[in-house]
């Protein structure tokens, strides 16, 4: 806040006067000193009595009070008064002679004037203290009031949110141990706004402080007047829910967090944001420590809302005890992944996708493992997960990306793997990083490799977001050369005319369709459909998740195009690869009605995959 500038006050007059001696009270003072020294003699020669010294008391109050002007007035009346009262009251002599009346005027003239004289420049001096000690005073005021203003600010600031105007963490703490230590029953939900960095990186940071001010409006709006609504910082809200039980508390969170899904207007764009919220019940009652139990509940709700963004089930997670010890195994599981990518625990395993019309392999799909120094092999479906909500994601994609380009260098030494194309999955998170279009084309320079051996696939869901930001990322890699497909395709509930405005080559029909091929059912119409409907568009299909014969029957006959599963070959290492793809002696290719199946014996693979009959789809949906 700035203060304002304020003028210098000029000196009083009494100053000036101390200063600079008076022109005009040296002149009264010596004409008075002349006529006194010339006409009092005679004056007190002559003998004025008693009378002329009462008569001059009116004149020195005249003086003092009307001036100059008053003291000559009163003074020619006094005069004029003397001769006559002079006369009237006993013991008062008359006057000798014309001198009389000349010496009193004077007399009286001398010394009223010196009086008001006096009194004038006393007045004076008096209005110049008052003038000073007023203008003091007025400073006094505008200082003690921007004082106040400094101070209000100064407080607002500690109890508020400087963008949106909520109340901040320590106002909300405050609040909350407040209640606790009343006894009452509360419920603390976070709120965070998934890939908002996504909205900061792409529109602008002014855009998402925008935003974040009418997500406050929004959660205000629906608050009650016990309620409080605080930022923590970031991306991250917290509501504190007045009088609310255990059994009301999902719901009134879940209504907040359905004031969120109507998309947002901001500088002509529309955006829409998705959150995930956790919440912490306290059911009152006295407690031991009003603050630890606050400490308490706000960790709680921190837990549970980590656990909602893991599961990214876009709704409210109430907290339950066991969160305390996924959350340290996951904060350990995120530090061993860091530690992984520099020693170099991680390692890729290639799984084929044959070609269903020749038999051959012309693809395979690159799927990471991670073997731990001390736990051993961790599932993809474990770290997968903690590596896309810490961001992790991204490096190791990268990391992907270049360990098969170079395994790609190695293979194009043997005719067996010459030209070979492989599959990496890529997450949303990866595809909503800025600059990862350049960051990938970076990739393939250094490689050597062509774009066009590279096929990018990525999750329906990502598809189902409609979000600008995204189509372009996907352009810019199509426009690169390398090939986009559609992973897990009929879980997303997306359209296929969605994918014909969208730069996609292939889709991949997920595994629970092919699962149902084993048997006649709604299944068997629904993969036939989505061949047909895909290859109108002009777009490849692989099936996922092959594990017998009559699954791949019905998929040729429906003319898939590719298909992946056990059937053809469990995931193995990079030679493994080059076995499976020497060639065999007619004696291995079987033919059952009329399909011709490519049917191999693969080598173990190196991660430690069950050995039950499960499909590729659920390593690949995770082994990015």
């Amino acid at each position: 806040m700035q203060t304002q500038d304020h003028e210098v006050p000029a000196a009083p007059r009494v100053l000036t006067w101390a200063n600079r001696p008076s022109t005009e009270l040296m002149s009264v003072l010596v004409v008075a000193g002349l006529a006194l020294g010339w006409l009092l003699p005679a004056y007190v020669h002559e003998g004025a009595g008693h009378l002329h010294y009462w008569l001059l008391i009116p004149t020195l109050i005249a003086a003092a009070r009307f001036g100059l002007r008053g003291a000559i007035l009163t003074s020619l009346l006094s005069t004029v008064a003397a001769g006559p009262l002079s006369t009237i009251l006993p013991g008062e002599s008359g006057r000798a002679s014309g001198a009389n009346w000349l010496a009193e005027f004077m007399f009286f003239v001398s010394v009223s004037a010196v009086v008001a004289v006096l009194v004038r420049y006393a007045k004076a001096a008096d209005a110049s203290v008052v003038a000073l000690l007023s203008t003091q005073q007025q400073q006094a005021w505008e200082v003690a009031e921007v004082h106040g203003e400094l101070t209000r600010e100064l407080e607002r600031r500690v109890s508020e949110d400087d963008l949106t105007g909520l109340a901040n963490r320590q106002t909300f703490t405050t609040k909350l141990q407040d209640m606790v230590a009343e006894e009452r029953c509360v419920a603390v939900l976070f709120i965070d706004l998934d890939d908002f960095k996504a909205v900061n990186d792409t529109l602008g940071h002014a855009v998402g402080d925008e935003l974040l001010v009418a997500v406050s409006a929004r959660l205000t709006t629906g608050s009650r007047s016990d309620d409080v609504v605080a930022r923590f910082g970031g991306d991250e809200f917290a509501i504190l829910l007045a009088d609310v039980t255990g059994k009301d508390a999902g719901r009134v969170a879940e209504r907040f967090l359905g004031q969120l899904k109507a998309p947002f207007t901001l500088r002509g764009r529309t955006v829409s944001v998705r959150a995930s919220g956790g919440i912490a019940v306290h059911d009152g009652g006295p407690v031991t420590s009003a603050e630890q139990r606050t400490v308490d509940l706000l960790r709680q709700a921190d837990l549970a809302m980590y656990a909602s963004k893991s599961a990214r089930s876009r709704s409210i997670t109430l907290f339950h005890d066991n969160m305390q010890s996924q959350m340290v195994s996951r904060l350990a599981l995120e530090s061993d992944m860091h530690r992984a990518l520099a020693d170099h625990e991680f390692f890729l395993e290639f799984q084929p996708i044959v070609d269903l019309r020749t038999g051959t392999a012309p693809s395979v799909e690159a799927l990471l493992r991670w073997t731990h120094p001390t736990r051993g092999n961790v599932s993809p479906a474990e770290f997968i997960p903690v590596a896309e909500q810490t961001g992790m994601i991204v490096p190791l994609s990268l990391w992907v990306l270049r360990e098969a380009c170079a395994q790609l260098r190695q293979w194009d030494n043997r005719p067996e793997t010459e030209g070979l194309a492989v599959a990496i999955n890529i997450s949303g998170r990866l595809v909503m990083e800025p600059g990862i279009g350049a960051a990938l084309a970076r990739e393939l320079f250094h490689a050597g490799v062509a774009p066009n051996r590279i096929i990018l696939e990525i999750t329906e869901s990502l598809l189902m977001e409609d979000r600008s930001e995204t189509v372009a990322t996907l352009c810019q890699m199509r426009a690169l050369g390398m090939r986009l497909s559609v992973d897990d395709f009929g879980t997303g509930y997306s359209s296929l005319s969605r994918l014909n405005t969208l730069p996609i080559d292939e889709v991949k029909i997920d595994q629970s369709f092919v699962a149902q091929l084993q048997s006649d059912g709604p299944a068997t119409t629904i993969v036939a459909a989505t061949i047909a409907m895909a290859h109108g568009l002009g777009l490849r299909v692989t099936a996922e998740g092959v594990e017998t014969e009559r699954q791949l029957s019905k998929l040729t006959e429906m003319g898939c195009d590719e298909a992946q599963g056990y059937f053809f070959g469990r995931p193995v290492d990079a030679k493994g690869i080059a076995d499976y793809l020497m060639p065999k002696t007619p004696a291995d290719e079987l033919t059952t009605d009329g399909v011709r199946a490519v049917v191999r014996t693969l080598p173990p693979p190196r991660s430690s995959a069950p050995a039950g009959p499960r499909s590729s789809a659920s390593e690949s949906s995770t082994g990015r």
